[in-house]
């Protein structure tokens, strides 16, 4: 309570008030805290990085042929990576990030 005093000494509130105050705080910090720790599934992640994908192929406006070819798979396979079908390997990503000129962080970017 000593700390949470000095952060709202000054709006001049009864100790009443600071020690509700403190409570919702308390409790507003565990919620934010369960948040934060929720951990996506696998499914979520490939499902996620797929779509990713996608997107920064779209952006870029390449075929998905084009980007295929030049990571060395089938567009076919690529295309269950972007639907999230199928849990490809780091060394797949990673040779997709180099077709797409972009660094393989830019595809985890969003991920909680």
């Amino acid at each position: 309570v000593a700390v949470w005093d000095n952060f709202i000494g000054p709006l001049q509130i009864s100790n009443r008030y600071k020690k509700v105050y403190v409570k919702y705080a308390i409790v507003h910090m565990h919620l934010i805290k369960q948040i934060c720790d929720m951990a996506l599934s696998k499914e979520q992640v490939v499902k996620n990085v797929g779509l990713r994908i996608r997107q920064i192929r779209n952006d870029k406006q390449l075929t998905i042929e084009k980007v295929a070819f030049d990571s060395g798979m089938e567009y076919t396979q690529l295309s269950r990576i972007e639907h999230g079908k199928i849990n490809t390997s780091i060394y797949h990503i990673y040779k997709i990030s180099r077709s797409l000129d972009i660094l393989i962080s830019e595809i985890f970017i969003d991920l909680p």
